[in-house]
């Protein structure tokens, strides 16, 4: 058998470390990292894939110089721009600018998609590309 090298990358959040297994090997990636993982050539790769209580189970049929995305449901850009207004609204509210209502409305927006995605559609959490 021929062995075949792959890349696995991630989007930069969530921030914490995803843990995956490659047909049994284990893996630790962090936020924006990339890696190269030598394997043994397969027909199909089980790949297993979690964040704390979160996991997810995928079957992959990869190729030499395959690469593995790892993507967030929710986009980096909304972790970006949400966290920057919400900064923003905080000091505001902190200098009597506007009422802490507006803020905590904000923040209760922000925080809602993350609620439903980590516990109500699990399922849907990790989203996995492979370029070939």
């Amino acid at each position: 058998m021929e062995d075949i090298s792959i890349r696995v990358t991630r989007s930069i959040f969530p921030l914490s470390k995803i843990y995956f297994s490659l047909n049994g090997k284990n893996f630790t990636i962090k936020s924006g990292e990339k890696i190269t993982i030598p394997l043994k050539k397969n027909a199909k790769y089980e790949f297993d894939i979690s964040l704390l209580w979160i996991k997810k189970k995928f079957n992959l049929d990869l190729d030499n110089n395959s690469i593995i995305k790892i993507k967030h449901v929710i986009p980096d850009i909304f972790y970006i721009l949400s966290s920057s207004l919400l900064i923003i609204l905080a000091i505001l509210s902190f200098l009597s600018l506007i009422n802490i209502l507006i803020f905590s409305i904000s923040l209760l927006i922000y925080v809602s998609p993350l609620v439903y995605f980590a516990l109500f559609d699990k399922k849907n959490y990790f989203k996995i590309d492979v370029k070939k």
